[in-house]
C-alpha cells in the first residue's frame, strides 16, 4: 500500500508540466485604458463635483486640442468622478481639462508598452506624469488606469 502511493505522488508530480501555463484559469485584471479625476476642496476634502462647486456642464477635456468624451461616474465610496478614455497610441500626451472658467488642468503623460507577463496583458505602462496648475495626489502610479485627486484651493 505503502509503494502504491508513493507511485501516486511521483506520477502526480512527474505529469505536471510548469513550461505550459493554462490561461484559462487566470483571472487578470482589465485593460480599461482610463484617467479618473477626482476633484477635492484643499481644506475641507469636500468632492467638489459632489457639492456641485465644479458644474459638470462647464467641463471639457481635450488632448492635443481635440475634444475628449468623458462621463461623471458616482462612486460609493468616492463620490463623483470625471473619467475619460486615454487614445490608443504611445508616447506623448498632453490633457487639458477645463472647469468653471477655471484655470486649465494640464495632465502630462507618456506611455509605453508593458510587456505581457503571462497570461495577463499587454497593459500600458506610464513611464511619466506631470500634472499642471494644481496639487495632486496619484495612485496606481505605474500602468494605466490612473486615479488622480485634484486639490483646488
Amino acid at each position: 500500500m505503502k509503494r502504491i502511493f508513493t507511485l501516486a505522488i511521483l506520477l502526480i508530480v512527474f505529469s505536471c508540466n510548469d513550461s505550459e501555463l493554462d490561461c484559462s484559469t487566470v483571472l487578470c485584471a482589465a485593460n480599461e485604458e482610463s484617467i479618473s479625476l477626482r476633484f477635492l476642496d484643499w481644506d475641507t476634502h469636500a468632492n467638489l463635483l459632489d457639492n456641485e462647486s465644479i458644474d459638470d456642464e462647464l467641463i471639457s477635456v481635450t488632448l492635443q486640442s481635440q475634444s475628449i468624451e468623458f462621463t461623471i461616474h458616482e462612486t460609493a465610496t468616492l463620490g463623483k468622478i470625471l473619467v475619460f478614455q486615454v487614445p490608443e497610441g504611445f508616447g506623448d500626451k498632453e490633457f487639458s481639462i477645463i472647469f468653471n472658467d477655471a484655470t486649465p488642468l494640464m495632465i502630462n503623460l507618456t506611455t509605453s508598452p508593458q510587456p505581457q507577463n503571462g497570461c495577463c496583458g499587454p497593459y500600458t505602462a506610464v513611464d511619466n506624469i506631470e500634472v499642471i496648475n494644481y496639487t495632486n495626489g496619484y495612485t496606481d502610479y505605474g500602468t494605466l488606469p490612473l486615479d488622480i485627486n485634484i486639490y483646488i484651493e
